[in-house]
């Protein structure tokens, strides 16, 4: 029946994808056949991108009230870190370079880190109401953004609630 059974050689993993194309009265031998046709597929592990490389991960950002704002459902501003390697870059003067080439799809990130924020959307504040106050490459192999929000004369009218 071609089948070859060696104890240790049964894949589950196989036998689970074939079973899913199992259909309703089909015979043993289609169902063999199908189980014997059925190939995993392996996503190869890609070498990360040299922006990959440099982002290392983006924090969960944090919401902060100067202390004249009690209001505990606003805030005045938002703090992200981005984590930048620490040994991949030869010179200071190296990583500042990468981190000025891949700027634009740096804030990108993380500009989509706070679109996602669950706090963010608790919030209820759209991003267009933010504005990028404070970018600075720390010497602990960071990046801080700083966001506050637009004064009410700095938005569009299309910004401006109603």
């Amino acid at each position: 029946n071609g089948i070859v059974h060696c104890g240790s050689c049964f894949n589950n993993r196989v036998w689970f994808k074939a079973v899913s194309h199992f259909e309703v009265g089909m015979s043993l031998d289609e169902c063999i056949r199908v189980f014997m046709a059925t190939q995993l597929t392996f996503n190869e592990k890609k070498d990360p991108s040299p922006f990959e490389r440099l982002v290392q991960n983006v924090s969960v950002p944090v919401y902060e009230r100067v202390p004249e704002n009690r209001d505990k459902n606003t805030f005045d501003f938002v703090r992200i870190f981005v984590g930048l390697p620490r040994y991949q870059y030869d010179t200071w003067e190296d990583l500042r370079a990468a981190v000025k080439k891949y700027r634009p799809k740096i804030y990108k990130r993380v500009l989509e880190k706070l679109d996602e924020s669950f706090q963010h959307n608790k919030y209820g504040v759209p991003i267009s109401f933010l504005k990028l106050g404070e970018v600075a490459l720390r010497r602990d192999y960071t990046m801080e953004f700083v966001f506050e929000l637009k004064l009410q004369e700095e938005m569009t009218e299309a910004e401006k609630m109603p």
